[in-house]
C-alpha cells in the first residue's frame, strides 16, 4: 500500500487497508490455537521441568528465534535507507541498473519524486 494510494482515499485503498487490518486479527486470532500447548497444572508445570531435555533442540529453537528476529529487523530498517528503499524485497518497484540514469536507485513504490532521495 503506498503512501499516494492512501492519500487518493478511493475505495480500493479503503479495501487494501480493510484486509491488511483483517489480516492481523486474523493471525492475532490463529495463536489463540496455541494456547492448548500450554500446561494446565501446576504439576504439568513440574513435570516439564524434571524432565530430561535436549540441548541440542534447544539451540534450534533459539536459532531460529534470533533468524526470525534478524529477518524482522532487516526488513524494518531496509526500506529506511534510501539505497535499499528500491530493492522489491521490502516492497520497492526495483533498484535500475548502476549505467542508467538514476544512479542505480529507483522510485520507491511510495515516493512521490520530490524526495531527495529518489534517485533523479
Amino acid at each position: 500500500m503506498s503512501n499516494a494510494a492512501l492519500h487518493r482515499d478511493d475505495v480500493a485503498s479503503r479495501w487494501a487497508v480493510t484486509k491488511l487490518q483483517l489480516t492481523c486479527c486474523a493471525v492475532g486470532l490463529a495463536a489463540l490455537l496455541f494456547t492448548p500447548l500450554l500446561p494446565a497444572q501446576k504439576a504439568d508445570c513440574a513435570r516439564l521441568r524434571d524432565a530430561p531435555s535436549s540441548s541440542g533442540m534447544a539451540h534450534v529453537v533459539l536459532a531460529l528465534i534470533v533468524l526470525g528476529m534478524l529477518y524482522g529487523l532487516a526488513m524494518a530498517i531496509l526500506p529506511v535507507i534510501p539505497a535499499t528503499a528500491c530493492l522489491q524485497l521490502v516492497g520497492g518497484s526495483g533498484c535500475s541498473g548502476p549505467d542508467d540514469d538514476t544512479g542505480g536507485h529507483s522510485l520507491a513504490d511510495d515516493d512521490d519524486g520530490d524526495s531527495p532521495f529518489c534517485g533523479r
